[in-house]
């Protein structure tokens, strides 16, 4: 379990792009935090949402909600949530989300090129947006009420299926060991960060879903979230401890951590947040 930050670094140097490996830097290596901030904000747009290829699955230029989600969890996992730029979001998420609280996918996303995945997509679920901006403290109370509408109107014929159409706990109890990547941040986003009547039995049942799926994983993936996925409070420690060995030993040869699908476009930024959970972790 020899861990090598400089077989990382060559790694981050040789296939991340520009923001990701000043990121890298400013980490590790004592570079400047403003570079950072700077190579970030080339890919936030004049109306304040984010695009030009952040989110490595989608090409477009303009402003989306999925490519907006992800700056706001880049923003609070490597603590890089200015004010202005983070006002300047939240703006864009009130113009954009929908009075259903959906945030529409149009021809500024299905435009340009972008993975097989996100071919059908026609609306964006707000959960982890509003989360995310409750969390860094730019939730406004409009974008609060329409995103609880949207959680309260799941249909019955929805639940176990994509694309998201509310919250219900038997959805959440429902995850599994491939679905919880994609569905288990939405919950844990909104209602780990958003003050809701019944916020004490979601939160409790969002640990009891993240802790049986870590236990049932041989690298208790779910036991840290994934990548920038929020990390459920009160997991069990043997749970963290087990992540954490296998992210110790699944350092490849050449320097950088493996994706969950082989993706190598995903695999620097999985390699820095790896890397940093692992020294938050007093394993580096």
């Amino acid at each position: 379990m020899n861990i090598s930050i400089d077989r990382a670094r060559d790694f981050v140097y040789q296939q991340g792009v520009l923001w990701e490996r000043q990121l890298f830097g400013w980490l590790f290596e004592g570079g400047a935090r403003e570079r950072v901030l700077a190579s970030l904000g080339q890919h936030q747009n004049e109306d304040g949402g984010w695009g030009n290829a952040l989110e490595h699955d989608l090409r477009a230029p303009r402003s989306s909600a999925p490519v907006t989600e992800y700056a706001l969890a880049l923003m609070r996992e490597f603590d890089l949530a200015e004010r202005e730029r983070l006002d300047r979001t939240a703006a864009w998420c009130e113009a954009a989300q929908a009075e259903d609280g959906s945030f529409p996918l149009g021809e500024e996303l299905h435009g340009y090129p972008r993975a097989p995945w996100w071919q059908e997509a026609r609306f964006h679920p707000p959960a982890g947006i509003v989360g995310r901006l409750a969390a860094l403290g730019a939730a406004t109370p409009r974008r609060l009420e329409r995103t609880r509408r949207w959680v309260e109107s799941s249909r019955p014929e929805s639940i176990g299926q994509w694309p998201l159409t509310g919250l219900t706990m038997a959805d959440l109890r429902r995850l599994d060991l491939e679905s919880w990547r994609y569905r288990l941040y939405h919950y844990a986003d909104y209602f780990l960060n958003v003050e809701v009547p019944d916020a004490p039995e979601w939160r409790a049942a969002i640990l009891a879903v993240a802790s049986d799926l870590a236990r049932r994983q041989p690298d208790g993936e779910c036991a840290l979230g994934w990548g920038t996925t929020p990390r459920v409070p009160g997991m069990p420690t043997e749970l963290v401890d087990r992540r954490l060995d296998a992210l110790a030993a699944a350092q490849r040869e050449d320097g950088g951590w493996p994706d969950p699908h082989d993706l190598p476009q995903w695999r620097p930024i999985g390699t820095i947040w790896a890397l940093k959970a692992l020294r938050e972790g007093g394993r580096v």
